[in-house]
This record gives C-alpha cells, sequence and structure tokens, in this order.
C-alpha cells in the first residue's frame, strides 16, 4: 500500500507527487534521460484540504531524511531556526524541508 492511498481524492496531483517520489528515489535512471530532482514543491489551499498529508506521504514514499520547520518561535528567532535548518539539511543531502 502506498502511502498515498490515505489520500482520499487529488488523483492528479498524487500521480505528479508518485513521480516526484520515484525520480528521488531513483535519480540515476531519471537523471540518464535528462530529468533532474525538482528543487521545490508548493503545496497551496485551504486549511484542512490534506496538504500535509500529501507532503508526509511525499516524505514517506521518497525514502529521504525530513526535516519539519513548525512556527513555534519569535520572529527573529524563526528566521535564524530557518537558516540553521536549511544548513543541517544541506548537510545531509539529499533531504526534504517541509
Amino acid at each position: 500500500m502506498s502511502a498515498f492511498d490515505k489520500v482520499i481524492g487529488y488523483e492528479s496531483i498524487k500521480v505528479e507527487l508518485r513521480i516526484v517520489s520515484d525520480i528521488m528515489r531513483n535519480p540515476e535512471k531519471y537523471h540518464s534521460l535528462g530529468v533532474t530532482t525538482p528543487k521545490g514543491i508548493l503545496l497551496h489551499g485551504e486549511p484542512g484540504i490534506g496538504k500535509t498529508m500529501m507532503a508526509k506521504s511525499l516524505i514517506e514514499e521518497s525514502g529521504r531524511k525530513a526535516f519539519i520547520i513548525r512556527k513555534d518561535k519569535p520572529d527573529g528567532e524563526f528566521v535564524n531556526y530557518i537558516r540553521v535548518t536549511f544548513e543541517q539539511a544541506k548537510k545531509e543531502a539529499p533531504s526534504i524541508v517541509f
């Protein structure tokens, strides 16, 4: 069972995310075809429609280490926290920042 099976609906988006997760799992196969791994994905929509669940499914399917950022600090500290998180993700590349 795929992690994306937990998400109800959004079939076209799930197809795209499955392709991206396959690219992340098998980069050599895709790079030989001239396909590069996306640098970022933006999920946009109203609260409560399943964006977080889709993102977590992508993380699970990709097999990549994930760094999750939550806004739980004051603005000044939060900006520094984002910078530090991206530095950690870069050290442990390939990884996902969510």
